[in-house]
């Protein structure tokens, strides 16, 4: 080399040519391309017998999704049946394949070993063991809260067991399984995990509302507010018929929340119930029989969205344009059970009649000892204070105008995002009302609201010097206290209902695979009525319910009806009445239901008495739903037919079953 080479290069001496050499042999392993590996995602515990949600194999490398594997591929363990054909799983495109069951589309996804094993060429890729337990064992969380909760009589202890039989299901250790109930699926449900990560706080929110509106409540009460609203109320409750028909109506007036309407009628109305000398039992039952049935029913509800878009999505799904909003409506004469149940309620309470445990509950509560009485209604006179409508007014109208301000508000801002976000024209979304409450966050509202609500009442308590500062607080923080009961029983039913859904033991997927193939369109109303009852009664979830079997019943429905059948004909119309009234049924009778559990827990009932106590009566109604109503609807028999004859079964169950307390058993 010549010395005007050499000079060119004598900047890279030792100390440049070091450091080069040493970053690359660091960066060595990173500039080698990863090879691609596999993984297989399952759900915990697979069902035998019973199609899998969802199987999911993804090539990786570094541990992220690589979207430029396109490959075939062998999976051995699994099966998929397409309209009862068996298909091959052969193939990963942009690196990754999804198998899904689709109930609706008869696209069935099942796994049929032990070993899930996914190869190429007679080599394996990748594989998984999984854990696969009999279909029947999914029903054991529920089962066990139900006859624990009858025998025990004990519901926070029973919900536990529940939590536990499913998690040692999950996890199979008992040791194991009593530490992941209570860090995984009871804590876990206080604010679970979101999809897109972080923690989805809708849980929260709803235990802060139940703590906030307990609050109002007992500030309410204790400012002298709730005895002026008794007092206005008492010229017309004037004895137990009456009250009960004032509480019955006062729950038609909360149409836009069931949440709402449980634990604001509950806590207005159980002083005048205590004095009318009407069982707590029965107040939680009036309050439970027009929360859920009443938000269901009306046109303008924290309801309506979500039951509009499950009735679009199943018509959408089998490629059929139509208004779901429209169809809503037109379900509404056949949704039977809510519209018996709110008939038969007022009769209930009109004639004073009753039957079987509520009978026995009223009697019990009528032949209370009378020294017990007594003492309790001295506790009442020491912290009594002078009546002042102003301080009930001004918190409810606080609570209920946010609810509407801020569900308005809220629904429209959401809109307008979702405008401004698109350029499509026609994907543009016009606010009107029934938009705006679908695309409010009533849950966030109702958080709101109630928290407003109860400073209000306090402030108003303090402006008016009905309460010292130290008074006001000390009824906050008790009525606080008198909530966390029936949080504690929610966070619980939350956990089973967690163990129960797709991703865990797959309850409500077992119930439905298991009743397949009993389809008629002639009897398909009856029995989507209590199949909804079932997976309702099972997961405590009336929303739940829906979204499952609605897409499921109107693919169904539309393959077994003649072509050229619209959308309204009288079986579509009272197939999907029967699932959205069959959620509600199924959450009545449910002890894990969020709304049994709030209704009793308004009342300050005993939530085994109220599970016991309202049982009799949803059966009934639920009975002469399907006897009167879904089985006449799924053979075309109108309901301007069915509606009236319903209702007179109602009234003759009232009136031949059920006795006035005055009348000899």
């Amino acid at each position: 080399m010549s010395r005007r080479l050499r000079g060119h290069f004598r900047p890279l001496g030792p100390t440049v040519i070091r450091p080069l050499l040493l970053i690359c042999l660091l960066a060595g392993p990173s500039i080698a391309a990863e090879p691609v590996s596999y993984s297989i995602d399952v759900p915990q515990v697979l069902l035998k017998g019973t199609p899998v949600p969802r199987v999911t194999i993804t090539a990786e490398r570094d541990g992220v999704r690589d979207a430029t594997v396109n490959e075939p591929i062998e999976v051995q363990g699994i099966d998929r049946v397409l309209e009862g054909e068996a298909t091959a799983l052969d193939s990963i495109e942009n690196g990754r394949a999804v198998f899904e069951s689709k109930t609706a589309e008869s696209d069935l996804v099942f796994v049929t070993d032990d070993q899930i094993v996914v190869s190429r060429d007679g080599e394996t890729l990748a594989s998984r063991t999984v854990r696969r337990i009999p279909g029947w064992l999914s029903l054991l969380p529920p089962v066990v809260a139900v006859v624990l909760s009858v025998l025990l009589r004990d519901v926070l202890i029973s919900l536990f067991a529940a939590v536990y039989a499913g998690a040692v299901l999950l996890w199979s250790n008992p040791f194991v399984a009593f530490l992941r109930s209570i860090d995984t699926l009871i804590l876990g449900e206080i604010a679970p995990s979101a999809d897109g990560g972080g923690a989805d706080l809708g849980h929260a929110t709803i235990l802060l509302f139940t703590f906030f509106l307990g609050a109002m409540v007992a500030v309410m009460s204790r400012s002298g507010g709730t005895a002026a609203l008794l007092g206005h109320a008492e010229r017309f409750a004037t004895n137990r018929e009456r009250g009960q028909v004032l509480t019955c109506l006062l729950g038609f007036l909360i149409f836009f929340d069931d949440y709402a309407n449980a634990l604001l009628v509950g806590g207005t109305m159980r002083p005048l119930t205590d004095r009318l000398k009407i069982s707590r039992a029965k107040l939680a039952y009036l309050i439970d029989a027009t929360s859920a049935p009443v938000a269901g029913l009306a046109i303008v509800s924290t309801w309506v969205g979500v039951e509009i878009g499950y009735i679009a999505a199943g018509f959408q799904q089998v490629g059929v344009d139509t208004d779901g909003y429209t169809l809503f409506l037109q379900t509404l004469p056949y949704r039977f059970y809510p519209v018996y149940l709110l008939a038969f309620t007022l009769m209930i309470a009109w004639t004073g009649r009753d039957f079987g445990s509520m009978r026995r509950a009223e009697l019990r509560n009528r032949q209370r000892d009378q020294e017990s009485s007594i003492g309790e209604t001295a506790v009442v006179a020491r912290d009594a204070v002078r009546p002042s409508l102003i301080n009930a007014l001004i918190p409810l109208a606080v609570l209920l105008g946010g609810l509407v301000f801020g569900m308005a508000w809220n629904g429209t801002s959401a809109i307008e995002t979702h405008n401004a976000a698109v350029a499509d024209e026609s994907e543009r979304i016009e606010p009107t009302i029934w938009a705006v409450l679908d695309k409010s966050e009533p849950v966030e509202i109702l958080f709101l609201s109630s928290f407003a609500a109860a400073m209000s009442a306090l402030f108003t308590s303090l402006v008016t010097r009905q309460l010292r500062l130290s008074e006001a607080t000390e009824a906050w923080i008790a009525g606080m206290k008198a909530m966390l009961p029936a949080s504690m029983v929610l966070v619980l039913a939350w956990a089973i209902a967690r163990v129960c859904d797709p991703q865990h033991l797959n309850t409500a997927g077992y119930i439905v695979h298991a009743t397949a193939g009993a389809l008629s369109v002639h009897w398909l109303p009856a029995l989507a009525f209590v199949i909804a009852g079932a997976v309702a009664f099972a997961t405590g979830s009336s929303w739940s319910t829906m979204g499952l079997l609605m897409p499921l019943f109107i693919a169904v429905g539309w393959s077994l009806m003649p072509d050229g059948t619209r959308p309204d004909a009288t079986p579509m119309l009272g197939t999907i009445g029967a699932i959205l009234a069959g959620a509600i049924f199924g959450d009545h009778c449910s002890p894990i239901s969020d709304t049994t559990v709030l209704s009793s827990a308004a009342a300050e009932c005993d939530h085994i008495e109220h599970v016991t106590t309202q049982m009799p009566y949803a059966l009934s109604v639920g009975a002469i739903s399907l006897l009167f109503g879904y089985i006449p609807a799924g053979f075309g028999i109108s309901s301007l037919i069915t509606i009236p004859l319903g209702l007179a079964a109602c009234y003759g169950v009232v009136r031949f079953c059920g006795r006035r307390l005055e009348e000899a058993a």
